[in-house]
């Protein structure tokens, strides 16, 4: 009997997901409050016209950004806890939230976010540069050092070592903090502004103690219904609805 006469089960586990939805009610807040930061800083350090990317300052706790910070931390609250992570004693924090700014021939490099952070995403409140996309990056150390040639490279499959994303006027991305990640080079004209955030997660009766500070924003966490591959389910496996569309840079 041959193996293509046999019907395996196939099995995934240890999911890599990307979490995307498009919420473009909170562009015009964060929009303004970026705007602010980034011209604070760009007069209080003194950054030259000519250079290529600007970081703003930590915004998390600006009260404009009430509804948006309280949406990231409850769906990042959601998506570990669907993810079989033990959630129900615990709280998510910002680490940070900030804006960046890459202009013609700036990019983001290839990183993760450690410190024992737990999400990471990014939310895009202008229209994006249509050259720049998100990327990211195979985690398992293991097949990245054995891997083969894949097939066709314009399509993600599970011998990809790259996935990207064009990002849209309101997208908002979650994934998990071990996940690398970059944005590819601007080579337009046009200016190129996301902000990125990093949340972390404590146990509840710390941030229920604790005076409010930096890392103890007063926003209730509520239930969030998300699915992971963006097709009403709430499954985290890998599959070929969630990966068609995808196309990787090489």
């Amino acid at each position: 009997m041959q193996p293509q006469n046999i019907n395996f089960q196939q099995f995934q586990y240890f999911p890599t997901s990307v979490y995307i939805a498009n919420v473009p009610q909170f562009a015009k807040t964060v929009k303004a409050v970026a705007d602010d930061s980034f011209r604070r800083i760009r007069k209080e350090m003194k950054i030259p016209k000519e250079q290529l990317g600007v970081m703003s300052y930590n915004f998390h706790d600006d009260p404009r950004l009430l509804d948006f910070s309280n949406f990231v931390l409850t769906a990042s609250w959601d998506i570990l806890k669907n993810q079989g992570y033990a959630m129900d004693t615990m709280k998510t924090i910002f680490e940070s939230m900030w804006a960046q700014e890459h202009h013609q021939y700036s990019l983001m490099e290839q990183h993760v976010h450690g410190a024992g952070l737990q999400m990471v995403g990014f939310y895009f409140h202008e229209a994006p540069a249509t050259t720049s996309r998100v990327c990211f990056y195979d985690p398992r150390p293991g097949k990245v050092q054995i891997n083969l040639a894949e097939a066709d490279v314009s399509q993600a499959t599970a011998a990809s070592q790259i996935v990207n994303f064009t990002p849209n006027l309101g997208d908002i991305y979650f994934t998990n903090a071990w996940l690398a990640h970059s944005f590819s080079m601007n080579v337009t004209k046009k200016n190129f502004k996301f902000v990125h955030f990093n949340i972390g997660v404590v146990p509840a009766q710390y941030v229920n103690s604790a005076p409010q500070g930096i890392n103890q924003p007063s926003f209730a966490v509520k239930p969030l219904k998300v699915a992971a591959d963006g097709a009403g389910s709430s499954t985290t496996h890998i599959s070929g609805t969630s990966l068609s569309n995808q196309v990787e840079i090489v």
